[in-house]
């Protein structure tokens, strides 16, 4: 019998389609190398600047003055209701429990993650223990809330400051219920993925 394949390759490369977070000097430099695009976590508040793109001068050393690196992807957590109140107090609820999480998990709150090969960056990210019920609740307030519209027009805002080929929403976070989630997802689908 002749060889068959059993499944269809890829319809095309991977090539710039392809993306990692970035979050210290070293992954910068690794994401470069290997030719990977930006995920965009740390969405800015609105009204604030994003953070200053620290990825294209490092993909211009690995590929060369004036190459660009694949256009980003963003991703972030959203709570979307018929209150933009509360859509707010739930969602910045969920990610501020989402980020106290994280700073248990990476120890963010003493400098043991930057003495590890690697996170030698982390070391200027650490979070004095006095602070971070401030950094939580500030972080709580990054969520992408609102009414449908609302959320709607963020959206629009996110793709004008990072012209994105990809936007990748969280939807249930930070120990959120099922069932509010499901409730919202709902409401995301069928109001603001349309648009």
């Amino acid at each position: 019998q002749p060889r068959a394949d059993l499944r269809r390759g890829p319809l095309r490369s991977y090539a710039g389609r392809k993306f990692c977070g970035t979050y210290s000097e070293s992954s910068l430099q690794v994401a470069a190398e290997l030719g990977f695009g930006r995920i965009i976590l740390m969405l800015p508040q609105r009204g604030t600047m994003p953070e200053p793109d620290d990825y294209t001068p490092v993909w211009q050393q690995v590929h060369g003055p004036g190459s660009e690196p694949p256009h980003p992807c963003v991703s972030g957590q959203i709570l979307v209701d018929e209150s933009a109140d509360r859509a707010l107090e739930i969602g910045s609820r969920h990610v501020a429990h989402t980020m106290r999480a994280a700073i248990v998990n990476y120890e963010m709150d003493t400098d043991v993650v930057s003495k590890i090969p690697g996170y030698e960056g982390y070391a200027k990210r650490v979070i004095p223990p006095e602070k971070v019920e401030d950094y939580v609740e500030q972080f709580g307030r990054t969520v992408i809330s609102g009414t449908p519209q609302m959320v709607t027009e963020r959206l629009a805002e996110l793709k004008a400051i990072y012209d994105p080929q990809a936007f990748m929403p969280h939807l249930y976070y930070g120990a959120m219920p099922q069932d509010e989630a499901g409730r919202k997802m709902g409401m995301f689908d069928g109001r603001v993925m349309p648009r």
